[in-house]
């Protein structure tokens, strides 16, 4: 199954606009430019498989939610879970259900998972320790991949919080097709260190479930909510993933895209409000540190802005969108101009001062003065 799953890999979808023609005004970016991520990364090749990204080499993934291939672009990641790949007993723990072990056709292929058997309990439960300590009311973010043995089966993402309560996610209906299931949730306050896992539905019934790759982001450097690329941690500590930069050097890309601009469409892994809860800005592309084009957070609201030179230029009505949903942005620096579409409010012209962006290298999904885009972006920036 997996290996028509990588060969599906090359196949992808053109952002919302599409080029007109092979000799329009475009950049591709599924190639050309340095790519710079010291270590793999894992992403989806489809709605339930996995592929490994090599180091230095660009994360395209398709998550089979119709949005074809897309650009994963992310910042520093860290996966807490002790002994995730391949799923293990380090630091297991279990309450009326019986976890086994064996290999499987996974979502990463052949590869270690745990089969659950849960007894007739709201409290059956099967837990894995963290390798870290986050800080107090820290935002975990927690994963995991399963299926059904059979049918359809009910469960929930479960963690024992610092205060050492146990706190349950909603009920996840799950069918024989490998599925991430997501959840975020505070660690809460205490001296007890977290550990997070699978429990049965909150029915309570007893039914069996196959689990791989679990994931939990929570630590004292990894503070916000989002889904990412699954991080493989097969130590007894933490494992962290260093973040994705796609560069372009003068020539590598359009002249016209500093003075005419460019459209370009991205489906970041959070909602509005869970990114403004972050404090973290969403970057969409800069030349340097002084130029760039974001999604900022702005009195508890989020807005797209272009600064040149330090400069604030244009300043955009609040927005909002749900997580993953797809938000067209075209910037035409020059004119002045930058126009929102795709998302649930915000959408339409924004004006402010023209100034054409300088010269220099262009970062996609990135500035040099922090922040990140921490999701996807369509194959094809179009100039206008």
């Amino acid at each position: 199954m997996n290996a028509a799953h990588l060969l599906r890999m090359g196949a992808g979808a053109m952002n919302a606009r599409r080029r007109a023609s092979i000799d329009g005004v475009v950049l591709d970016l599924f190639s050309g430019g340095t790519v710079t991520r010291a270590g793999v990364k894992y992403v989806q090749s489809d709605g339930d498989s996995l592929v490994q990204v090599a180091s230095g080499v660009r994360a395209i993934e398709n998550r089979g939610d119709g949005a074809g291939d897309m650009l994963s672009m992310e910042g520093s990641r860290s996966n807490v879970v002790r002994g995730s790949t391949p799923v293990s007993v380090s630091g297991l723990a279990s309450n009326l259900a019986t976890p086994t072990f064996a290999a499987v056709d996974g979502p990463l292929g052949p590869m270690t998972a745990a089969t659950y058997a849960f007894t007739a309990s709201t409290d059956s439960r099967v837990i894995y320790a963290w390798g870290s300590v986050p800080a107090d009311n820290v935002l975990a973010h927690l994963s995991c991949w399963v299926r059904a043995q059979s049918g359809t089966q009910t469960v929930r993402l479960v963690m024992r919080t610092k205060a050492a309560t146990y706190v349950y996610s909603p009920d996840f209906v799950i069918g024989t097709t490998w599925t991430r299931i997501s959840w975020d949730v505070s660690v809460g306050a205490g001296a007890s260190a977290p550990t997070t896992g699978l429990a049965t539905g909150s029915d309570g019934l007893a039914r069996t479930v196959e689990v791989a790759c679990f994931q939990a982001e929570g630590n004292s450097t990894t503070t916000f909510g989002f889904p990412s690329s699954y991080i493989a941690n097969p130590g007894t500590s933490f494992t962290t993933r260093v973040a994705d930069r796609l560069t372009y050097a003068v020539g590598e890309y359009p002249a016209s895209f500093l003075t005419d601009g460019f459209e370009m469409t991205v489906r970041p892994d959070g909602s509005s409000s869970e990114i403004v809860a972050t404090s973290s800005n969403i970057a969409l592309a800069a030349i340097g540190s002084t130029t760039y084009l974001l999604f900022q957070i702005s009195a508890g609201n989020l807005r797209p802005i272009m600064v040149v030179n330090n400069v604030a230029r244009i300043t955009g009505a609040n927005i909002t969108f749900s997580r993953g949903q797809a938000v067209t942005v075209a910037l035409r620096p020059s004119a002045g101009t930058l126009t929102v579409a795709g998302a649930t409010t915000g959408n339409g012209l924004n004006t402010g001062t023209g100034e054409a962006w300088p010269s220099g290298t262009l970062d996609i999904g990135r500035t040099s003065v922090g922040g990140n885009l921490n999701g996807r972006i369509a194959r094809y920036m179009v100039g206008l």
